[in-house]
């Protein structure tokens, strides 16, 4: 057995709406909004836990059922990107 505690940024998330003199100058009309942005999920995890991930599975909503590391693999980090183009 050992200590399984963890910090870890599950998710961020930064947008930037674009000023409106800008999207005038590729053509969007006036009240026309934009915005770009970046999700990224899983992005820092800091433990002493020598397994793949510290968030181990089983139990379910069982408080009493013993957590297992099954060694499944670890989260993985993705990042997804967004362009929203408004009325």
């Amino acid at each position: 057995m050992e200590d399984g505690s963890y910090v870890r940024l599950r998710e961020l998330a930064v947008n930037y709406e674009i000023p409106q003199a800008v999207t005038k100058r590729f053509g969007m009309g006036d009240g026309r909004t934009a915005r770009f942005g970046v999700v990224g999920r899983n992005l820092f995890t800091s433990t002493k836990y020598s397994g793949y991930d510290p968030d181990v599975s089983g139990g379910g909503n069982n408080p009493f059922a013993y957590r297992v590391d099954y060694f499944t693999y670890p989260i993985f980090k993705t990042f997804t990107f967004m362009l929203e183009l408004g009325l």
